[in-house]
């Protein structure tokens, strides 16, 4: 830090911010200077009713399939731990130790 007092120089320097404005323009224009962009839409309230009705529904569908997803993943570790156990030969270190830990997560 060789000149602190650069720092308080450029932070003097800066135009005013006024927080209480209702313009949050604080970080520079954020409406497009390109041509052919198009005004933004104004929601109706039966626009935000579909809206809300599909995000519900894509909510309920999404709780369905993690809960098939999860079903899934049981049935799985279950077929796992039926052929280790069914296994006639000495299970490997690492079988031993998947077979151990399947069974606690099961109890």
């Amino acid at each position: 830090m060789a000149n602190p007092s650069g720092y308080v120089n450029l932070l003097n320097s800066q135009n005013p911010i006024d927080l209480e404005s209702p313009e949050a323009n604080w970080f520079g224009s954020q409406v497009s200077d390109e041509p052919g962009v198009k005004e933004r839409r104004k929601w109706t309230l039966t626009d935000d009713k579909i809206l809300i009705g599909a995000w519900l529904n894509t909510k309920e569908e999404l709780t369905k399939l993690q809960a098939v997803l999860g079903t899934k993943e049981r049935i799985s570790r279950h077929k796992l731990l039926d052929r280790l156990l069914a296994k006639t030969e000495p299970l490997s270190e690492m079988e031993t130790t998947l077979k151990l830990k399947l069974m606690s997560e099961m109890l």
